[in-house]
């Protein structure tokens, strides 16, 4: 079953309690929430103060995507906050294995997230260590970016290095675009633009569209 993620960088910050709990009322299986350092991508989003502060609105997963130069700043304070998982890019300079032991010093899920012009032989000495592979098929920074459909071809590259490995896809998902992920092998979707279209009125149908357009239902 492939699970779906709505990402909160689409979502209405006035309202981002209320907007976590229609999600979490609709079933969805976790939240994925992008942080930004305005460095590694041009792009500033969330913070630890703010991830604490909508952490009791729900129970479920939060999946946190740190898109910074310097994770190992961010990784105490994100898993203080309420983190459950944690990933950050395998274009980051240096040896990863300390930042990837540090978030599994705090029994967390720990990944790697992977660029659209990123090769998989960047990530491979790397999958034993880890729990999912995140494949961007956006460039990273901004919601409603340009789908890249070629970096789908990445996720039985992965799966040939590790078949147990679990693969999330983030970026440019929808109904339209899932179904090839899912049939490669993908085990969780990312989705804003297209969860969130229309606000909340229509969150459950562009839900429904997407669990069908996965099969499960």
């Amino acid at each position: 079953m492939t699970k779906i993620y709505p990402s909160l960088l689409s979502a209405d910050f006035a309202h981002l309690g209320a907007e976590i709990q229609r999600w979490d009322a609709l079933g969805i299986d976790g939240f994925h929430l992008d942080v930004m350092d305005g460095h590694f991508v041009p792009n500033l989003t969330m913070g630890p103060s703010l991830i604490k502060s909508i952490r009791p609105c729900t129970l479920k997963t939060f999946d946190v995507h740190l898109m910074v130069t310097n994770p190992d700043m961010f990784i105490e304070p994100f898993i203080a906050a309420g983190a459950d998982r944690i990933s950050f890019h395998v274009e980051l300079d240096g040896d990863l294995t300390p930042l990837i032991a540090q978030v599994k010093n705090h029994d967390k899920k720990v990944g790697l997230a992977l660029n659209p012009e990123t090769s998989v032989e960047k990530l491979a000495s790397y999958l034993p260590m880890i729990d999912f592979v995140l494949v961007m098929t956006v460039e990273p920074g901004f919601a409603g970016g340009q789908f890249v459909a070629k970096a789908l071809d990445k996720i039985p590259e992965i799966l040939a290095h590790d078949p147990s490995i679990d693969i999330i896809v983030d970026g440019g998902i929808s109904p339209k675009t899932a179904p090839r992920a899912v049939e490669l092998g993908a085990a969780g979707l990312v989705a804003g633009s297209s969860l969130f279209a229309g606000g909340p009125d229509n969150y459950q149908k562009n839900l429904v569209a997407l669990l069908r357009a996965t099969g499960r239902l």
